[in-house]
């Protein structure tokens, strides 16, 4: 009877000990505001973390808000916006912040996590677990977006998304900032290859060139300018509607430079022949005024 009772005796202690594990952890309401509100993901690095922005992603921030009737947490600053109403927060007794979200104008719920990993550093881990399919489980580090500034950014190089892309972006902007000196070297280019065609990319970088440019005073510009009205010529390019309304904008210098281009012939050049010969009727055009 006794070895029946100390069996028993055991049985009722694992028995407790079991449902005293199934128990979940002891949590109290937690007050959103006394959480930053603005995060900005971050990337680990080899040389610690980094705030990167992709190429064609960008980086994920987290933004919550705390209003009475809109409580929300807003995933962005990437190509898609994850939007959630917050419908309950609460603190674990490890001091995991737990919130229960549904996702905006459904009744998909989702369960948030958070936990402060350096709180000095004002550095965060969120986590939450998306079931679409197969279980994602996003578990990523934070910073407040005011202490965002000790940490190096970082932007993917374009070439790595977009190839050969970037380079004429690069070109692209070079053209807007120093629209002479990029019309110059397309034309040279364009002379050089003595060809009837030039390359699509090109032909768009001198036509941002040209339609940057307004007044223009300077007669070397204006000698380019008027050697480009006579031999950048690819098929179908408008190469002299281009160049007249620049060199309307300016008619007293425009002749000049019009008038010194004429008393220069160069080799092949002639009275007789185009483009030379036409150099006449442009002259004429701007002296109508």
């Amino acid at each position: 009877m006794k070895h029946r009772t100390l069996a028993l005796a055991l049985l009722i202690f694992l028995i407790a000990c079991k449902e005293a594990k199934k128990e979940p952890a002891k949590k109290e309401a937690f007050n959103l505001n006394s959480l930053p509100t603005d995060w900005v993901e971050l990337t680990k690095t080899d040389s610690g973390f980094i705030v990167f922005n992709s190429c064609d992603m960008g980086n994920s921030l987290l933004t919550i808000t705390n209003k009475p009737n809109n409580r929300g947490l807003l995933l962005h600053g990437t190509q898609e916006d994850y939007d959630f109403d917050i419908l309950e927060a609460y603190q674990t007794i490890n001091d995991t912040v737990i919130i229960k979200a549904r996702w905006k104008e459904s009744k998909k719920l989702q369960d948030w996590k958070f936990i402060w990993t350096d709180k000095a550093k004002q550095l965060g881990r969120w986590i939450t677990t998306y079931s679409e399919g197969k279980d994602f489980i996003s578990d990523n580090a934070f910073v407040t977006a005011a202490n965002q500034k000790n940490f190096p950014k970082v932007d993917q190089p374009c070439r790595e998304c977009w190839g050969d892309e970037c380079d004429y972006e690069e070109k692209m902007k070079n053209v807007v900032a120093h629209p002479v000196d990029s019309i110059k070297r397309i034309f040279e280019e364009y002379i050089k290859n003595t060809a009837a065609t030039d390359s699509p990319y090109d032909e768009i970088a001198m036509t941002t060139g040209l339609q940057g440019l307004q007044t223009v005073s300077d007669a070397a510009a204006l000698e380019l300018l008027v050697n480009v009205w006579m031999y950048y010529d690819p098929t179908d390019f408008p190469t002299r509607d281009l160049v007249n309304k620049i060199l309307k904008q300016n008619k007293t210098e425009s002749i000049k430079a019009v008038k010194k281009r004429m008393e220069v012939k160069r080799a092949g050049e002639s009275e007789e022949t185009a483009p030379y010969s036409e150099l006449k009727d442009l002259l004429s055009e701007l002296e109508k005024g």
